[in-house]
């Protein structure tokens, strides 16, 4: 390559770079690239009048960005890369990422940077890290207020509250047992004229309107509140300004409030209030639990009643652990009853890898009378199934009236459950934010790549080597077209495209690619015709490709796969619901370690050192989007791995078959094409070309509608358009196609992206497109897209 060409690429990255690329003199812009003109909308008059780089920069970050500068004019090593937020000419705010580099220009010093708008991937990282602490403050606080003892509990709370919220006010006031007065709890070590423990009237306070209304009061200004109450002036006087009480609820019962009080006008955050809410809930069930607790030492009889009843479950075993009474709500935790279980070991149907840690425990239990211990392991149902079980054991073997060791727990199955569910959601917003920058750009480099091998190929004896050479950089390219894919699938929630298929097809033709050559046999059983289900029929292949090729990398010496889909009706299905299709899949392997079973959907995760960690996840959020459901289930004696697979049916439907192979749809028209990449308008062009069209390119939606009303003008009409969804920085698809069809209400637009999961590409006719066709795309799929399109528009004239 030549100087002047390496000099004319050069300055076409930076024109086409979507970051903004700047050079600075003596803290002065010297040249910008359009992607910066475009972002802070200053024109090349601008810095010709000399724009200062401290012009753009928010006053916040001005001190941090100036030590820096004089930093590096002092030769101080100072990192490339740097954070701080920039402001638009029209007063915008935009948190970048620069990083920045010495170079020579015009013969002179100078900084080159590369200004990057990061503030969309701000706001998700700050989203993630608020849903991470509403979880991290929910599990805290349940630890903390997992205790038998009701003063316990509600010093464990206030504590843990005023270090999450940051408040340096906060109390409880509980309701009498008469409903006479409140109960005013504080943090011991707050000190003022507002005591802990005393009682207030039930009447006259804010806090009682908070209990018959059973809704939060907020307060951001309690002076200039036109509400009043006689604990206002006591408030005021210790300089508190600021407000929020929030009733304790628990089923129909209003047990108090908790109260927040801060000495800033406005001092509490939205966000605090939110957690605030959550607290209070878990607060007012582990209060009740707790005043339960009380009433047992009080009244044995009463004490069996409510525990009968209660949604935790009490052992009480001696110092061996033989069971000496149990509840009878632990038939749900074990479904055995209660007098099943009086007699045997507590310890009896605990997982094997929890038993030696409870273990331990007991005995350091047994060393400490009168002490509370907390404890989490897995216990086995009747069932079969795993519950997961938290809570504490209290060792009251010198209490006479006890003389056993209590253990308190409850079922947290569903709440671990969830917060793997939320863990996994975390790790594909993250992935998401990857997955979806890099899809673009990929996809329509492999446009270009699927379109010029097709080209090339046409043009080649079918048994020369140059072809076979072709064949396999063809399948190459598909393989690489399938990763994108599959992280698409599951990080950024897209929705499929479906239509009516033949679910026992597909499932047989991934078989039959799977299985070819391999030492592992698969057989099906279908005892009646399969219902055909609406499925996005790539995706629904990718399933059953990913689900086959576990169970064949399952057994490597060899084996049977079987699989099974049956019909279910609404009538027979438990839950009700409507007709659904059931498939079966189940190997004659090893199968999966139980340890493992949490993690079998989690991105990345991965037992086979070959391993992506992206099957089992891709396959389960292509289900979810498709209102199935996935899951493992028992082998049974049969061993092995067995995953069963539910989706709607449509027991009428009619199976819609795709054409396949021979020769590619041709066609004759003019067709306009709005593309930003210049490799795919050259390609795409090219591929038009072979299939009979004329072609124009216009690079974003203006331009697009300038060149049609132009050709109308003209008497020369486009017969179609394919518009890029998604054109940064200027007017994408969406909003082109919408002007075109008001310009001309017979325009025949198809809709193309890389970005496959966007909603638009799997509801394109609502948006005004009459069809649509997925980066990277083939010749023949290109054909038979603009074929039917065309077809169709003709079939309505």
């Amino acid at each position: 390559m030549s100087n002047d060409e390496s000099i004319e690429l050069c300055q076409q990255l930076v024109a086409a770079s979507p970051d903004a690329i700047v050079v600075l003199q003596d803290g002065r812009y010297a040249f910008v690239n359009a992607a910066f003109r475009r972002k802070f909308q200053y024109t090349r008059q601008d810095v010709a009048q000399g724009l200062s780089f401290f012009e753009l920069v928010d006053e916040g970050d001005q001190e941090a960005v100036g030590r820096r500068y004089e930093d590096r004019l002092a030769g101080v090593e100072v990192p490339q890369t740097f954070l701080l937020h920039m402001i638009a000419k029209d007063g915008s705010r935009t948190y970048c990422e620069t990083s920045a580099a010495m170079i020579q220009y015009r013969g002179r010093p100078a900084d080159l940077v590369i200004i990057r708008d990061i503030t969309e991937r701000q706001r998700t990282e700050e989203d993630l890290v608020a849903k991470r602490r509403v979880l991290d403050a929910l599990a805290g606080f349940s630890k903390q207020v997992l205790e038998p003892n009701l003063d316990s509990v509600l010093q464990n709370a206030l504590n843990y509250i005023r270090g999450s919220v940051g408040a340096p006010r906060v109390s409880i006031a509980l309701r009498g047992e008469q409903g006479d007065g409140l109960r005013l709890i504080r943090v011991p070590d707050v000190e003022g004229p507002l005591p802990t423990g005393i009682f207030v009237p039930a009447e006259g306070v804010p806090h009682s309107e908070v209990i018959r209304t059973r809704k939060p009061m907020y307060r951001p200004d309690i002076e200039a509140d036109e509400r009043r109450w006689e604990l206002d002036r006591k408030l005021l006087a210790v300089g508190v300004r600021c407000a929020y009480m929030v009733p304790l609820v628990v089923e129909d019962l209003c047990l108090g409030t908790l109260n927040c009080a801060t000495h800033q006008v406005d001092g509490i955050a939205a966000a605090d209030r939110q957690l605030l809410d959550l607290l209070a809930s878990r607060l007012a069930l582990a209060i009740r639990n707790a005043q339960l607790f009380d009433a047992i030492r009080g009244n044995e009889a009463h004490v069996r009643a409510l525990l009968e009843n209660s949604e935790d479950v009490i052992f009480v075993t001696d110092r061996e652990g033989t069971v000496r009474w149990v509840s009878a709500s632990a038939e749900r935790l074990r479904g055995q009853s209660a007098e099943e279980l009086l007699g045997t070991n507590a310890f009896e149907g605990v997982h094997s890898d929890d038993q030696a840690h409870l273990q331990g425990l007991l005995f350091e239990l047994l060393a400490h009378p009168k002490t509370v211990m907390r404890m989490e392991c897995r216990v086995r149902h009747q069932d079969g199934s795993w519950r997961v079980q938290e809570g504490t054991m209290n060792n009251l073997l010198d209490d006479p009236r006890v003389a056993g060791i209590v253990v308190n727990s409850r079922d947290v199955t569903e709440r671990r459950a969830l917060q793997q569910d939320v863990q996994r959601r975390e790790k594909l917003e993250s992935l998401g934010l990857l997955a979806g920058g890099l899809a673009h750009d990929f996809n329509n480099l492999l446009t270009v790549i699927y379109g010029s091998i097709g080209l090339a190929k046409r043009s080649l004896a079918l048994d020369s080597v140059a072809r076979l050479r072709l064949d396999v950089a063809e399948n190459a390219s598909q393989k690489a077209a399938e990763i994108t894919r599959q992280l698409l699938a599951f990080a950024r929630g897209g929705e499929p495209i479906k239509r009516t298929a033949a679910i026992e097809e597909l499932a047989r033709e991934a078989a039959s690619l799977v299985f070819h050559g391999s030492n592992v046999r698969c057989e099906f059983d279908v005892p009646a015709p399969s219902w055909p289900a609406p499925v996005d029929v790539g995706q629904m292949s990718q399933v059953f490709h990913n689900l086959l090729i576990n169970a064949d990398q399952a057994m490597p010496d060899g084996g049977i796969v079987r699989v099974r889909i049956e019909n279910v009706p609404s009538a027979g299905r438990e839950g009700g619901g409507g007709a659904r299709i059931r498939i079966t899949i189940q190997d004659e392997g090893a199968g999966i370690d139980e340890a493992d079973l949490p993690l079998i959907f989690d991105p990345y995760f991965t037992t086979k050192p070959s391993g992506s960690g992206l099957g089992l996840p891709t396959a389960h959020a292509i289900i979810k989007r498709h209102d199935g459901a996935i899951h493992l289930q028992s082998p049974g004696s049969a061993g092995g791995t067995c995953f069963v697979i539910e989706l709607p049916a449509e027991p009428e439907g009619v199976v819609v078959d795709e054409p396949k192979g021979g020769e590619p749809c041709r066609g004759h028209g003019r067709i306009l094409v709005m593309d930003d990449d210049q490799m795919v308008q050259s390609v795409v062009g090219l591929m038009l070309a072979e299939l009979g069209y004329e072609v124009a390119f216009v690079a974003d939606g203006q331009q697009a509608l300038d060149a049609y009303r132009r050709s109308s003008d003209e008497g020369q009409p486009f017969d179609a358009v394919i518009l890029d969804l998604t054109v940064p920085g200027s007017m994408g698809g969406k909003i082109a196609v919408k002007r075109l069809l008001a310009l001309d209400p017979t325009c025949v637009a198809i809709v193309s992206s890389g970005y496959s999961d966007d909603p638009v590409m799997a509801r394109y006719r609502e948006h005004g497109f009459v069809g649509v066709v997925h980066k990277p795309y083939t010749l023949h799929e290109l054909g038979r897209t603009l074929h039917d399109a065309l077809r169709s528009q003709d079939d309505e004239g």
